[in-house]
């Protein structure tokens, strides 16, 4: 089970980054579905249906993880507004993104 390596603060990191992705000015809208395979509104629901989420669920494996990977690398150049949205550093994301991953492949 994709959850069982998850705590509580690295699902609240990852509903942080969502909340980022959905309302944050991270990525322009022309863009967004190119982007993340989902449509802006796609990723606002799963933000809504928070924390009733199937995390062994492939859709919403892969919304977590394009979310992930582009908050920390797309150059969004909004590392002002990072802060506001997320309470830890791009460093830390990257360092969930790792641990997502394994948990993902494996």
């Amino acid at each position: 089970m994709l959850s069982s390596g998850l705590d509580d603060r690295d699902k609240q990191i990852i509903l942080e980054c969502l909340v980022a992705v959905v309302k944050g000015p991270f990525f322009p809208g022309w863009e967004f579905d190119t982007l993340f395979g989902f449509t802006r509104a796609e990723i606002a629901e799963l933000v809504a249906a928070w924390p009733e989420v199937d995390f062994d669920d492939e859709e919403v494996r892969r919304a977590i993880s394009v979310a992930l990977v582009q908050l920390t690398g797309y150059p969004h150049g909004e590392e002002e507004a990072w802060h506001r949205f997320i309470s830890v550093s791009p460093s830390a994301v990257e360092a969930l993104l790792m641990k997502y991953s394994r948990e993902y492949a494996g």
